[in-house]
């Protein structure tokens, strides 16, 4: 958790929020208003200090889990308005498919995995 989750949070924060022009440019989101990427920026932040938290003070593989879940499900969402970005032909580059689509599916997917082994060894619902 503290690798996918607190520092993949920790730097998506950094991209959004210091680096946002880079970042605006990468995802062809490029606007006069940053405010948008700072939103983003600022989720990212919350979910990675909450699972650092989570991890340092041993809060417990529910906490974990959640957490775990959690992002999970918010970078599925960025996935899928990535690929409705592409299938409607805004944004389409061989680049962006596999690094906005293919790839985040993938860390999801991965995600999502020991999401469900956590559950199923916890005996969390509905497992």
């Amino acid at each position: 958790m503290l690798t996918c989750v607190a520092f993949n949070g920790l730097i998506s924060f950094i991209a959004h929020v210091i680096f946002h022009k880079a970042d605006a440019k990468r995802l062809g989101l490029e606007s006069a208003n940053p405010g948008f990427q700072y939103e983003v920026g600022f989720a990212n932040l919350a979910i990675g200090l909450a699972a650092t938290i989570a991890f340092f003070y041993a809060w417990g593989v529910v906490a974990n889990t959640v957490l775990v879940l959690c992002y999970s499900l918010y970078i599925l969402q960025a996935v899928i308005f990535h690929l409705w970005r592409y299938v409607s032909g805004e944004k389409r580059s061989a680049g962006y498919l596999w690094g906005s689509i293919v790839f985040g599916l993938l860390y999801v997917a991965n995600m999502l995995f020991f999401v469900f082994a956590a559950m199923k060894q916890e005996h969390l619902a509905p497992f």
